[in-house]
């Protein structure tokens, strides 16, 4: 929307002194502060803790500012030293002009209210504005030399804000409305389209019209504007209307976008327009659906001293002029020897005061100009492309942050000169350009996806996560990888990708109708090469499960059939299960000393399989056979086990403790001979008494007895804002009750 809500603001004081003497003070500027600006963009998006004007305060400021006013503070939210406050009534003390876009606030102390000096006053509105000093929004402020006064008189203060012209005659209408609090006054309320785009400041052919639904009107008070969007389905606001009309071949189409205000829920036809965009919208066949956002900028004004622009440049005139004041018309003369391109009149003069984005309309010496294209809207090279082919030059753009759900980034979003200013060619416009705000990504390694996913929303990323798996020895499900890494910052629209853990399996070897001992030999090697691959350290990988014997016209010792079959893939630390062909009976060889590998294949080789397989510490080497049963010696029909006692390894690797709660820990490194070290605990957002990090990591190899660090949760994951489905989801996968 081209027209902001500009404010102005004028106060004037009264005393009534006990004999009955009125004392004046005429009118004077009275700075409405950004607060206004807030409260205003609150009501009219219909806020729930939005108020109008409701309490009139004043205060004996600071003693040094009788030698001297402040300068006017924009950003001021409270009086400097606050003394009394009255409450402002509707139809009593608060009057509203409809006609003129007025609100007059008339204030009365009575007598021996206010004691001291009085050198500022102010307006506070909002619905959590009380009697108390300082509550609720500050809408104005002036500083006023000190009001001496008696504390028998008593006070009339006068505040008067009025809605500048050029907002309209129905924002006008709307606003005053809010702010004097008049019953049944109603904010922003529908949006409505038509099908006549010309210029204008109504709605000429209006078609479609529909209440504002929940979230499409909002407050931004970083740029201080109310955003209105509007989506309509494909053809949808069209419905039912030919594609043109009979006396105009020009096809129909949306080109209008109205905003509605102070109307019931049903709409009727006196509903008020606040702001009109024109737009080239869609047509009745078009199937795509047509969304349209309109911005109502509002901004405060204050007096300004005009500055001398005679002999300036174009462009050093609109320097001079910016930020407080708005370029006007600008028209050319032939002006003799003077200087083509500078100023030679101006409009209001030099030294003239008058309100903030007042217009100055110049006269310049005839000079070739341009004016600044419309790119707003507009991807940032288009805007480029086109700004250069009217002879202008672009500077570096100033980044705009955008959330999540607002444009998309390269878009032009504001522009300076603003559109339609005519410039001098080469003069450099400035384009703000969106950017997707940035967040750290946190570090969500080591949790499951729905943990991760709940870290990232909570640091503030709106986007997608994507994921994918990666055959990992940690506990599947779990996160192993993340991309953008932990610690960086990323926009929070940028799409996340997370890396899952699962399985490490390999490709089972044909050994059917190979010897026993190939097969095992085969089936060993299959394992080293996978574990080799998956892992940094020497891990056990694929071996041979049962042996067992089996009829067979084939020569003793040869394998008839395997499972898994040869070709399917496994667990890297899954077993094959052999049947060999039986022969006569076999003596038990001699296995101590052997790897546990190569003496499965010894009995295997004679037919025999591995039993029982238990471990003991000893000295020696890891997986060597310190024992079997039967002894060596003993004749043992072919397929019969042999069970096996070998070394335990002096070096274990430390399991994967995270997720787990501290007593599952305690009992998983006391499987492996470990035990455990110093915790530490931190209030984080997981489970309470679950291990979040380790020390040494998973996988490690330590010895055996050796400590391991714990980082322990102390708290319980934060869901408060969540919706009530999401939170349960996420309490309940970390193993909590929800009642």
């Amino acid at each position: 929307m081209d027209d902001g809500a500009v404010l102005r603001g004028a106060v004037r004081y009264r005393r009534e002194r006990t004999d009955g003497t009125v004392v004046d003070r005429t009118w004077q500027p009275n700075l409405v502060v950004r607060g206004c600006l807030d409260l205003v963009g609150a009501l009219l998006c219909e806020d729930s803790d939005a108020d109008g004007l409701r309490w009139l305060a004043v205060g004996a400021g600071d003693p040094a500012w009788d030698a001297g006013a402040p300068n006017p503070d924009p950003s001021r939210v409270a009086l400097t030293a606050e003394t009394a406050r009255v409450a402002l009534v509707p139809r009593r003390s608060l009057e509203v002009d409809i006609e003129r876009g007025r609100v007059l606030v008339t204030a009365r102390f009575p007598r021996g209210a206010v004691t001291g000096p009085i050198r500022e006053v102010g307006l506070f509105g909002g619905a959590d504005a009380s009697v108390l000093p300082g509550s609720g929004r500050l809408v104005n402020h002036r500083v006023e030399p000190v009001v001496d006064h008696d504390e028998d008189d008593a006070l009339h203060i006068e505040v008067e804000l009025v809605l500048a012209e050029g907002l309209g005659a129905g924002a006008r209408a709307v606003v005053a409305r809010l702010l004097g609090r008049v019953p049944g006054a109603r904010g922003i309320t529908h949006v409505a389209l038509g099908t006549d785009g010309r210029a204008g400041a109504a709605m000429r052919a209006e078609q479609w019209r529909r209440p504002v639904g929940a979230g499409r009107c909002r407050y931004d008070d970083r740029s201080a504007s109310v955003v209105v969007t509007v989506r309509t389905e494909p053809g949808e606001a069209l419905v039912g209307w030919p594609a043109q009309d009979d006396d105009d071949p020009t096809p129909r189409r949306i080109r209008e976008v109205g905003v509605l205000g102070g109307v019931d829920e049903d709409g009727d036809s006196d509903a008020a327009l606040l702001a009109r965009d024109p737009v080239d919208g869609p047509r009745p066949d078009d199937p795509r659906p047509f969304e349209h956002t309109a911005r109502l900028v509002l901004s405060a004004r204050t007096d300004v001293r005009v500055p001398p622009l005679d002999g300036k440049t174009l462009a050093e005139a609109i320097a001079l002029l910016h930020p407080a004041l708005v370029l006007g018309a600008v028209r050319e003369r032939n002006a003799g020897n003077i200087t083509a391109g500078t100023v030679v009149e101006q409009l209001p003069e030099a030294g003239a005061e008058v309100n903030e984005s007042t217009r100055v309309d110049l006269v310049v010496a005839r000079l070739r100009t341009t004016r600044v294209p419309d790119v707003i809207g507009l991807d940032k090279a288009r805007a480029r492309r086109l700004l250069r082919d009217r002879n202008l030059d672009v500077a570096d753009d100033a980044p705009v942050e955008v959330d999540g759900t607002g444009p998309e980034r390269d878009v032009v979003m504001t522009c300076d000169p603003a559109p339609g200013t005519p410039v001098p060619r080469d003069t450099v416009i400035r384009l703000g350009v969106a950017v997707p705000r940035e967040a750290d990504v946190p570090n969500v390694r080591g949790r499951t996806r729905l943990g991760a996913e709940f870290e990232l929303r909570r640091a503030g990323f709106v986007a997608d996560v994507d994921d994918e798996t990666r055959p990992s020895g940690a506990t599947a499900g779990t996160v192993v990888a993340q991309k953008p890494k932990a610690g960086t910052r990323a926009p929070i629209d940028e799409t996340l990708h997370l890396f899952l853990a699962t399985p490490v399996t390999v490709e089972v070897p044909r050994v059917v109708n190979r010897d026993v001992t190939a097969a095992v030999e085969a089936i060993g090697k299959a394992g080293e090469d996978a574990a080799g691959a998956a892992f940094t350290v020497a891990a056990p990988g694929l071996s041979v499960g049962s042996v067992t014997a089996a009829d067979s016209p084939k020569p003793p010792g040869t394998v008839t059939r395997q499972d898994p079959a040869g070709g399917e893939h496994t667990p890297l630390h899954g077993a094959v299960a052999l049947w060999v062909a039986a022969g006569a009976t076999v003596e038990v060889p001699d296995l101590a000393g052997m790897q546990r590998r190569a003496a499965q294949g010894a009995l295997a080789e004679v037919g025999l399989r591995v039993g029982l397989l238990s471990t003991r510490m000893t000295g020696g080497t890891a997986n060597t056979v310190v024992g079997q049963y039967p002894e060596p010696g003993r004749r043992l029909r072919t397929g019969l086990p042999v069970d096996l006692v070998v070394s335990k390894a002096s070096l274990v690797p430390a399991p994967n403790l995270v997720g787990l709660l501290l007593d599952a820990a305690k009992e998983a490194l006391e499987g492996r001979g470990l035990r455990i070290g110093q915790i530490e605990r931190a209030t984080g957002a997981g489970v309470r008494g679950t291990v979040t990090d380790q020390s040494p990591e998973a996988g490690e190899l330590v010895k055996a007895g050796a400590k391991v660090a714990l980082d322990v949760e102390d708290g319980v994951p934060g869901v408060v804002g969540l919706a009530k489905e999401a939170a349960v989801a996420i309490l309940e996968a970390i193993g909590l009750t929800v009642t």
